[in-house]
């Protein structure tokens, strides 16, 4: 990585109404009962980016993006979009680092790619997210932000999420707990 080049890790993640269960401190003989208010098998799609960039005092800049879109499946359409929106609010030149999923390998973001001079890609390996810091982001959101809860209704999911997300926006020291 060079100064003033950002990494812009990219993954997708679904958030449902099933909870996560994470663990939790309790008194002796006192389990949580969790359950959830209905069986809804309606998701929010998330696209996220961790970006990463080297400043010239060798200071690393994190920053985490993030779309939602809820009752739908990830698209290379929502992809494009994900990463224009990205490219417009980042300067220089930027790398993008995912996984060889479908969406990220189809002909239209191959001509993304070609269009914008000042973006290139590297693809992982498949069945390798430790090397993707954006796993990160939603392990800290599904298991710290939202675990152990059961939202009552499809909004309140979308809500959660969204304020998950939000918060981890701003919160720099979970951005690097991501990448290490």
């Amino acid at each position: 990585m060079t100064d003033g080049e950002t990494i812009l890790c990219i993954d997708e993640s679904p958030y449902r109404h099933v909870p996560v269960t994470s663990e939790r401190w309790a008194k002796e003989d006192s389990y949580p009962t969790i359950s959830p208010v209905r069986s809804d098998w309606r998701k929010v799609s998330a696209i996220g980016a961790v970006a990463l960039r080297l400043e010239e005092d060798d200071a690393l800049q994190t920053r985490v993006f993030f779309r939602l879109h809820p009752d739908e499946n990830v698209t290379s359409n929502l992809i494009r979009d994900f990463l224009h929106q990205v490219r417009l609010q980042l300067d220089g030149q930027m790398t993008v680092l995912w996984d060889r999923a479908s969406v990220h390998t189809a002909n239209r973001i191959e001509r993304f790619f070609e269009r914008f001079d000042r973006m290139d890609e590297i693809r992982l390996p498949t069945a390798c997210p430790g090397l993707n810091p954006c796993e990160g982001v939603w392990d800290w959101s599904k298991l710290n932000d939202m675990g152990n809860v059961t939202p009552r209704g499809f909004e309140e999911l979308i809500s959660r999420t969204r304020s998950s997300l939000t918060k981890l926006q701003h919160r720099d020291h979970i951005h690097r707990w991501c990448y290490h």
